[in-house]
Order: C-alpha cells, then structure tokens, then sequence
C-alpha cells in the first residue's frame, strides 16, 4: 500500500497540472459556448418563439427564459428517451410532448427560480445578513 502513496507523493504535480487544466476547460467551456439548442423542425421553433415572446410581455427576466427554454428541451428529450429508443417514436413523443412541457412546466420552471431568489432575499433581510 506504501507504493501508492509514494506513487501520488511522486506524481502530484503532474496530477495537479492534469486537474487544473481540466477545470480551466470545463469553466471555459461553461462561460465561452452557451447552451445552445439544437436544431428543431419550424413548428417546435415556431412554439418556442412564440412561448419565450408571451413571457418577454410578462417581463420575465431574459435568463431565465433562456434556461426555461433550455431545461424544457432537455426534459422533454429525457422523458422521451426512456420510454423509447426507436428515433422514429422519440421524434413523434418529442414533437408532441415538447409545446406542452415549454408552455406549462416551462413557466413553472422560472416562477420556482423568481421565488427561490425572492425567498432567499426575504431571509437574509429576516436574519439581518449583508448582500
């Protein structure tokens, strides 16, 4: 066992430098290449459109109508993927089940993350914490 420990003992700067490169990519990645959505056919795209405009008219804050949007799809695409692995049945579950998880699940999705941030506000004013 005492071979391991001398292994890492000898070997930690380049797990180091293997470690911090990683994290360096991921947190580039994470901020420099959004989220983007895939290709969707035009009466999905259409949907979202008209879906993310509604909320813009209610004023909900951009971001998080990007992550609703994001997060729908990939539920959507989810819950799909379980029932069926034939491309043929997840494309048609896909294009029925998606308008109604954006549309209804999706507002859902943005008024949680409005009354989490709202309650967390609440809670520091409560405890008299500073922002």
């Amino acid at each position: 066992m005492s071979w391991v420990i001398d292994w890492f003992r000898s070997n930690w700067p380049y797990l180091a430098a293997i470690a911090g490169g990683f994290v360096i990519g991921w947190v580039a990645k994470a901020y420099l290449d959004p989220v983007s959505i895939p290709q969707m056919p035009e009466n999905l795209r259409r949907v979202t459109e008209e879906t993310v405009e509604e909320w813009r008219r209610r004023g909900y804050p951009e971001d998080l109508i990007q992550d609703a949007v994001n997060w729908a799809y990939n539920y959507a695409r989810q819950i799909v993927g379980v029932w069926t692995t034939n491309e043929e049945l997840v494309n048609a579950f896909f294009d029925s089940a998606y308008p109604l998880i954006l549309r209804h699940a999706g507002e859902h999705y943005i008024m949680g993350r409005i009354f989490a941030k709202l309650k967390e506000e609440r809670l520091k004013d409560i405890l008299g914490l500073k922002y």
